[in-house]
This record gives structure tokens, C-alpha cells and sequence, in this order.
């Protein structure tokens, strides 16, 4: 190839090339000073005004990060007993609060001391069931709702106690619901209750779990969400969620998690009750 050709060749591909990097340089100062892509907390790119610095992408997700408060919102079902006593004593340590979803029969003159102290302590109070016996709770259409009736009057005239929170035996997922669900749930939202679900279990009421057990499946679950709403019991055979408790806060507790009553939290059903 002469020479002269040779040159003109690579002149003009230095030229092409200079032209690029130039288009590439001029792009990202526009994007600087005008708006930017960045990526949500669902994983969908976004556009969002622009940050100041050389890493504005990362201050924008951090900042949105940051407004995500990690709260765990423990509840116990199937009491109160001698149990909650010392789930009680555990939660003081930790200055945490929970739910407690309480059974009527077990109401006695005995246990009152515990639930005024549950009030005093600042933890919440639902419904769950007067009789715990899933084949009375649910033997009809009206049964579940005259049970939750029954309870409610006790709090108020026993206790002297009004309740916005419910929870159904079993969860609203029961089989023994029987379909009947969403008029139910219908019917506790015209008397102004409030359904709780859960998105974690700790497995406490199956079999015979270990207290390691419990923390595994109470862990692995709650760290998925901001807002774990955790399934507990504190039963007078709930020994083992007992011995696991502590290392259940200590560990959430290390993780940047707090520990709320269900008051502060918007309701949460299972998604095939609401479908």
C-alpha cells in the first residue's frame, strides 16, 4: 500500500475514534446534570434527579435504603401461661415489644396477673380464639364469630380491655374455614378488627422442636423482610420457644431489627385469603 494512502486511512480512523470518545464524554456530562438511572428496591430501573459526586447512583440507593426501618413484630399464640411469664421477663431484657394472640379458657384467675402485666409492660393483646377447638371454632358460619364475641366481652368486662386485633386459629389459610374467609374477614373489618397473618413461623407447635430449630426457622425467615410479622407460642408446652427466644432478639437485635406491637403495623392476610 503507497504511503500517502496509508496515512489518509489512519487519519481518518483516529478521527472516528476521537469522534466516539468525545460522544461518550459529552453523554455522561449531560447525564450529570440532568437526570439519571438508578435502580429501586424492586430491581426496575428508575429515573431519578441527579446526585452531586462522583458516585451519585450509589448515594441515591443507599438514601432509599436508609428509609427502610428494619421492625419485627413478635407475636405469641395459645396463652397465656406460666410460659409467659418468662417470655415476658425476656422481652423486659431486651426492651421489646410483642403481640400476644390470647385463648379465653385459659383466662383463669390464675393467669391474670400475667395479662394485666402485659398491658402494663406495653405489648398488645388479639383475639384468637375463646375455645380453641377447631371443630367448634369452625362448625358453622356464625360459630368463629360468636366465639370472637364471647372473647372480646371477657376482655372488656375482666379486664377491662378493647382490642382492635384478630387472628384465626390455624391462620385464615385453615382448612377448616371451609371458604368462608373473606366474609368473616369482611365481617371483623365492619366492627373496625384488624387480621393478622404471618410471613414467618418459628415451627414452635410442631412435633417436638429443638430451641435451635426454632431460631433457625425464626432467622431465616425474618431477615427476607423490613417487617417479619413472626409466629410464636407461648403455651405451657412452648418450653422450647422459651429457651430460644434470647438468641432469637440478641441476634435480630445485632442485625439493625426493633420489636413493635401489631398496633404499628398495617394488616397482613395470607395472599390466598385475599385472592
Amino acid at each position: 500500500m503507497k504511503r500517502g494512502i496509508r496515512e489518509k486511512i489512519i487519519g481518518k480512523l483516529l478521527f472516528l475514534t476521537n469522534g466516539a470518545m468525545l460522544g461518550i464524554i459529552l453523554g455522561l456530562l449531560v447525564q450529570n446534570c440532568g437526570q439519571q438511572w438508578s435502580v429501586n428496591a424492586s430491581g426496575l430501573a428508575e429515573k431519578t434527579e441527579a446526585v452531586t459526586g462522583t458516585s451519585a447512583s450509589a448515594n441515591v440507593i443507599n438514601q432509599s435504603e436508609k428509609e427502610e426501618e428494619n421492625i419485627c413484630y413478635l407475636t405469641f399464640d395459645d396463652g397465656p401461661s406460666s410460659n409467659t411469664v418468662k417470655i415476658l421477663d425476656i422481652l423486659k431484657e431486651y426492651n421489646a415489644k410483642a403481640t400476644f394472640f390470647v385463648i379465653g379458657n385459659s383466662l383463669t384467675e390464675e393467669n391474670r396477673e400475667i395479662v394485666e402485666r402485659m398491658i402494663k409492660e406495653g405489648h398488645s393483646i388479639g383475639l384468637h380464639a375463646n375455645n380453641h377447638n377447631y371443630s367448634k371454632f369452625y362448625e358453622n358460619e356464625n360459630s368463629c364469630l360468636k366465639d370472637w364475641e364471647l372473647l372480646e366481652n371477657r376482655l372488656k368486662k375482666e379486664y377491662g380491655i378493647k382490642t382492635r386485633l384478630f387472628r384465626f386459629p390455624g391462620g385464615s389459610a385453615c382448612h377448616y374455614m371451609k371458604g368462608n374467609v373473606k366474609e368473616h374477614i369482611a365481617a371483623m373489618h365492619e366492627k373496625g378488627m384488624v387480621c393478622f397473618d404471618w410471613n414467618v413461623s418459628g415451627e414452635d407447635s410442631v412435633g417436638s422442636p429443638t430451641p435451635a430449630f426454632i431460631y433457625q426457622n425464626v432467622l431465616q425467615g425474618a431477615l427476607k423482610y423490613h417487617t417479619p410479622v413472626v409466629l410464636l407460642h407461648d403455651s405451657s408446652i412452648a418450653d422450647a420457644t422459651v429457651e430460644a427466644l434470647k438468641d432469637i432478639l440478641g441476634e435480630l437485635s445485632s442485625r439493625g431489627y426493633r420489636f413493635e406491637t401489631l398496633e404499628n403495623r398495617k394488616e397482613y392476610i395470607f395472599r390466598s385469603s385475599r385472592e
